[in-house]
C-alpha cells in the first residue's frame, strides 16, 4: 500500500510492521552503508524477505523517501 504525503519527495511504503530505524549520516558524496549480523530465524525457516526504504532528511531543503528496497537474510544453516 502506498501513502503519499505533502512535504516529502516520494511515495511511503507502508505496512505492518511499520518501523523506523536512524542508521547516521551519509558521507560527501551521499553514500553510506552499514553492516550487522542477522538474528537466527527459527526452525525451519530457510530466509525471510525484509522491505526497507530509506528516508532523507536535508536541513533546509527538504525530505526525501528513496525507493523500496528488498532485502533477503538467510539462515546461516542453509
Amino acid at each position: 500500500q502506498d501513502f503519499w504525503v505533502p512535504g516529502f519527495h516520494g511515495t511511503f511504503l507502508l505496512g505492518s510492521p511499520f518501523v523506523t530505524l536512524p542508521l547516521g549520516t551519509t558521507d560527501a558524496l551521499g553514500d553510506f552503508s552499514f553492516s550487522t549480523p542477522a538474528p537466527e530465524l527459527g526452525p525451519g525457516v530457510a530466509g525471510v524477505t525484509v522491505f526497507c526504504q530509506g528516508f532523507f532528511h536535508l536541513p533546509g531543503v527538504s525530505n526525501f523517501v528513496g525507493p523500496l528496497s528488498p532485502m533477503l537474510l538467510v539462515d546461516s544453516a542453509y
